[in-house]
């Protein structure tokens, strides 16, 4: 029928190498942070265009202590409440 069905409990959970791994494969310039052309490069790599204006919503969701960047522990907060969400814990 062509529609695709999401089902949260088949989830996976992330351990702390892969969300290690997906954090580097953000912050391109390997600085430790995960800033604005981090995060726009990495989606022109993947053919997504965001408006500055998407990529600074991203980053304000996630950045908690608002220095305008996510550092590795915001991000790993970040999965880590999404498997959390998505195990529906």
């Amino acid at each position: 029928d062509g529609q695709v069905s999401f089902d949260h409990r088949t989830m996976t959970t992330f351990s702390e190498s892969d969300i290690r791994e997906a954090f580097q494969t953000f912050d391109r310039d390997g600085n430790g942070f995960i800033g604005a052309s981090d995060l726009h490069n990495t989606y022109l790599a993947i053919n997504e265009n965001l408006s500055d204006d998407e990529v600074d919503e991203l980053i304000r969701m996630v950045d908690r202590d608002g220095d305008g960047q996510v550092s590795y522990e915001e991000f790993r907060k970040m999965v880590l409440d999404f498997n959390k969400r998505g195990a529906g814990r």
